[in-house]
């Protein structure tokens, strides 16, 4: 009696069971009993076909010194796995299941450009991978890529930078696993969009490779190739603007008078300002040896501009500091400075009736200078024949005396005078010197900005278009 309640239970024990499958029991113990993660999982010798995918999330960092792009992704495997799926179980209507990827065979999918090794983190294998009833796998993790790039750092700030992600199989050749890339149609569905760079475009490719090891062996490799453009707003602001701001000091500074003494002082002052700045800034621009970016020719030639400007306004005071020795203008120094590069200036000098470069306030006084030495000659013609017959007695030579000391001193006075006008003659012409290298500064100042600024922004542009061009 006991024996056929015994069995009795276990035949409705079985029903039950049966029963439970029939309505879409679980097929995760089933299909994972007797399985060897370690197998290819195939039957035939067709490789099994993998396909990648990346959905770019953000760029975390992109440190220009060290070459290495820090993006977060989100990574996209899929392929057949010939030993899993319950097709032939009909009782198992479940369409799929969930299950850790360490329970399961995985393609050893590597970065080729990885700076680090992604493999060793638990982030992405706490993800499950999706297994359907046909065998059919889908693994959908999170993951950090550091890979290296190769930076084009001329153009900063105004650069493109090319970079690729690239993965191939390490152990297996294209007999056994065939790499594939889905459609990077909608990459960029959930991208955050960085303060640094803006994407220009997010494409992926396939390469067949033969290396020297087994030239007859083909192994597949996906590259995703990002193409970002730099934001430079921010760069111009913490780059550029300063430098032409001190530029623009320097620039003023040849209006100051070479009387002030501070002259040399304010340009000397603008030059350590701008040396100390490039030190500051020199780390946010990306070393290269093998090619220097415009904006350290742009800030060479700034801190050239200012030491030359320093040289010019020495050039200047020693032309208008002669002194009393100071000797008369030649007369193709004076041509070049007061007929051709006054004229060029707009500068109006007069000269007065002895030939002196004047001023416009001075030509006046200047003849009326001249009314008065006429005058004087007349009168001393006359007196000179008075004097003449008055040196037969003793008192005209007494007046004869005293008149040739009086000359004495007023030739001497003539003198002063003359030599005054010499010096004030090197002053005229050393305003009109300065006048000139101020222009001439300027123009240099302005072209020099404009032309380096604009290379490194059309050689930005040329970098963003043949990389366009490559990638499609």
């Amino acid at each position: 009696m006991n024996l056929c309640a015994l069995i009795t239970f276990l035949l409705l024990l079985n029903g039950l069971l049966v029963g439970g499958r029939g309505r879409g029991g679980n097929p995760h113990t089933q299909t994972l009993e007797g399985y060897d993660i370690k197998a290819i999982p195939r039957k035939s010798n067709k490789p099994i076909e993998v396909t990648m995918g990346l959905y770019l999330n953000q760029i975390m960092d992109f440190d220009m010194n060290l070459r290495v792009l820090t993006t977060f992704v989100w990574q996209y495997l899929a392929w057949t796995d010939e030993f899993l799926g319950w097709e032939d179980y009909p009782d198992f209507e479940t369409p799929f299941i969930y299950t850790d990827p360490n329970e399961i065979w995985l393609p050893d999918i590597v970065g080729l450009n990885q700076v680090d090794d992604v493999r060793v983190r638990p982030m992405f294998l706490a993800n499950k991978a999706k297994v359907y009833r046909n065998g059919s796998v889908t693994w959908f993790y999170p993951v950090i890529h550091q890979t290296s790039c190769n930076v084009a750092a001329k153009s900063f700030p105004f650069d493109t930078q090319v970079c690729n992600i690239s993965f191939t199989s390490w152990n297996y050749d294209a007999s056994v696993i065939s790499l594939n890339y889905k459609n990077t149609s909608d990459s960029l569905e959930f991208f955050m969009p960085s303060g640094d760079w803006r994407i220009r475009s997010f494409k992926a490719n396939k390469e067949v490779v033969y290396y020297n090891c087994c030239p007859d062996v083909p192994y597949h490799s996906i590259h995703f190739i990002i193409v970002v453009s730099r934001y430079s707003v921010l760069d111009l602001f913490n780059l550029i603007l300063p430098a032409i701001l001190l530029n623009l000091i320097a620039y003023f500074g040849f209006y100051l008078p070479a009387e002030s003494g501070e002259k040399m002082g304010l340009q000397m002052t603008v030059l350590l300002s701008v040396m100390v700045f490039q030190m500051t800034v020199a780390d946010s621009v990306p070393s290269d040896a093998t090619q220097i970016p415009y904006i350290s020719w742009y800030y060479f030639t700034v801190i050239a501009l200012l030491s030359f400007s320093c040289m010019l306004t020495v050039i200047v005071l020693k032309i208008q500091n002669q002194g009393p020795a100071a000797r008369p203008i030649p007369h193709c120094l004076r041509i070049l400075i007061f007929s051709v590069l006054g004229r060029i200036l707009c500068m109006r000098i007069k000269m007065n009736a002895q030939g002196r470069m004047v001023d416009l306030d001075e030509s006046e006084e200047g003849e009326g200078e001249e009314e008065e030495i006429i005058f004087a000659d007349t009168g001393r013609k006359k007196s000179m024949a008075l004097l003449g017959d008055l040196q037969g007695n003793p008192k005209g030579q007494l007046i004869y005396q005293v008149y040739t000391k009086l000359r004495e001193i007023l030739n001497h006075f003539l003198g002063d005078e003359e030599v005054g006008g010499v010096q004030k003659e090197w002053i005229l012409a050393s305003n009109v010197v300065d006048r000139f290298f101020m222009w001439m500064y300027l123009v240099s100042m302005i072209g020099l900005t404009l032309f380096f600024m604009m290379m490194a922004y059309f050689e930005g542009e040329a970098t963003a278009i043949s990389a366009s061009a490559f990638v499609d």
